[in-house]
């Protein structure tokens, strides 16, 4: 047998040669796929450590689950727990570089403006680990309030985030953010899938709408609800292209939502209370649903034709279209004029379900209920009540 010699030392050695480059001699290109991989909070500090900086920063959005800016005292008067001191806090929970594509992996990068003795506000990183917090002291703002300026660091920190969700929850809007909001170029700034507005202020969500790119999804939420017939977002408020083109909105308040804005929002899910809504606005939905190549033009404006057409043809389907404390419906008036082919009985909706679905749809149901096909064959159930109406594509909720 052959001598082996020094195994250890056995092979040809690969010889790697690196060359140490100044940050300041490498192309930009490759200075913005460094700043890419940055955990946020380390990416904020490099912002402002030159202008340099600042402009590489710039040009791109880093990913982020959610950016909130939260009005603390009204937060904990919704969660019925007690608050010590008045701040907006700014919170985004963004991705750390190495867990993209984890779920439920993002981490919180906290700021809280938090009002002092003298009315303006000072600014302080929040840390928390284990329950325990930790503050950092930062800027004061000896002429801004902790409204004010939290809202310019929420419009300045999202220009260069791009997010599932962005929300703004506040109780009332102060006249510092409400001039603000009518200061700034009333363009779309926000980059979300989802905006969340949460407030008690009727004022608020018409002011944000601008600066809400068409096509992402809304919801407005009033705490404490609103008084009874208080409409908390008027008609005007609906003839906006954010909220027609909404892949969906969801809100809990009374709207001056009318029949004929109801049939141009473009969402698959819409969920409101709609008081102007009667038995023949619905009766529109449905018509336009089930026989649009047959109804007459004076029915649907011009720009609801190619919205309806669409789903008429299979090309857009509705997930759920829930109207709460409407006028009072008649489900006789509902299906008017629809085309009794395309109707099926509540016995006939219960055969076209899985055992599964059946039972989960055998539930006891205070009001009328039948199924309606379009030309492709779709299937959505109709609940028809007293002051209500739900239109839903049962397959697409299983």
């Amino acid at each position: 047998m052959e001598d082996g010699g020094d195994y250890v030392m056995d092979f040809e050695p690969d010889v790697f040669e690196n060359k140490f480059i100044h940050w300041s001699k490498l192309p930009s290109h490759v200075k913005i796929q460094v700043l890419r991989n940055l955990p946020y909070p380390t990416l904020r500090n490099f912002m402002f450590l030159s202008k340099e900086c600042w402009a590489l920063a710039s040009m791109f959005k880093t990913e982020a689950y959610a950016v909130y800016l939260d009005e603390m005292a009204f937060i904990s008067e919704l969660q019925d727990t007690p608050c010590e001191e008045k701040s907006m806090d700014l919170f985004v929970y963004y991705i750390p570089p190495d867990s993209r594509g984890i779920p439920n992996s993002h981490k919180t990068y906290q700021l809280s403006f938090v009002e002092d003795e003298d009315g303006g506000c000072s600014v302080r990183r929040v840390r928390g680990k284990r329950g325990r917090k930790r503050y950092s002291e930062g800027v004061r703002y000896s002429n801004e309030t902790y409204f004010s300026a939290s809202m310019r660091a929420f419009f300045q920190l999202t220009k260069f985030i791009e997010a599932e969700e962005l929300a703004i929850e506040m109780h009332t809007m102060s006249p510092e953010v409400g001039n603000i909001l009518r200061e700034l170029p009333l363009t779309p700034s926000f980059s979300c899938k989802s905006f969340l507005i949460r407030t008690e202020d009727k004022a608020l969500p018409p002011l944000l709408l601008p600066f809400i790119a068409p096509g992402c999804k809304l919801a407005v939420y009033s705490f404490p609800f609103p008084e009874p017939g208080d409409i908390f977002m008027n008609t005007a408020f609906f003839d906006s292209e954010v909220l027609r083109a909404a892949p969906s909105f969801d809100t809990e308040a009374l709207t001056g939502v009318t029949e004929e804005q109801l049939l141009l929002l473009q969402g698959s899910r819409i969920c409101m209370k709609a008081p102007n809504i009667s038995s023949k606005g619905i009766n529109g939905i449905l018509r336009a649903v089930t026989t649009f190549s047959q109804c007459s033009p004076q029915i649907f404006s011009p720009d609801a034709v190619e919205y309806w057409l669409q789903w008429f043809e299979g090309q857009r389907r509705i997930e759920l279209i829930s109207l709460r404390e409407t006028q009072i419906l008649n489900h006789n008036e509902v299906l008017d004029s629809i085309d009794p082919v395309r109707i099926l009985s509540w016995a006939e909706v219960l055969r076209n379900f899985s055992p599964t679905m059946r039972e989960q749809w055998e539930h006891p149901n205070p009001g009328f209920r039948a199924g309606i096909r379009n030309r492709s064959g779709i299937l959505v159930v109709v609940n028809v009540g007293t002051n209500y109406c739900d239109i839903t594509d049962p397959f697409l909720n299983e």
